[in-house]
């Protein structure tokens, strides 16, 4: 799995801004663990967890706004 990230991270480092890139590549994990977490392990989470995850994923969308 690990291998699968850095290699799918590379290929957007060469085809993309790295200004661009490194924040989306950061950014996505706490917007995916949260719901993966409930939808795998049914573990709950409390709401200012779920609002910074909010947020992050605002901050995601506008990145990736701003880069197209």
């Amino acid at each position: 799995m690990r291998a699968a990230y850095l290699a799918t991270l590379g290929v957007a480092y060469g085809r993309g801004d790295l200004s661009l890139v490194y924040p989306l590549a950061r950014g996505i994990a706490p917007v995916l663990v949260p719901p993966v977490a409930v939808l795998v392990l049914g573990e709950g989470h409390p709401a200012p967890r779920l609002v910074g995850a909010a947020l992050i994923l605002v901050g995601v969308l506008l990145l990736g706004a701003a880069g197209a």
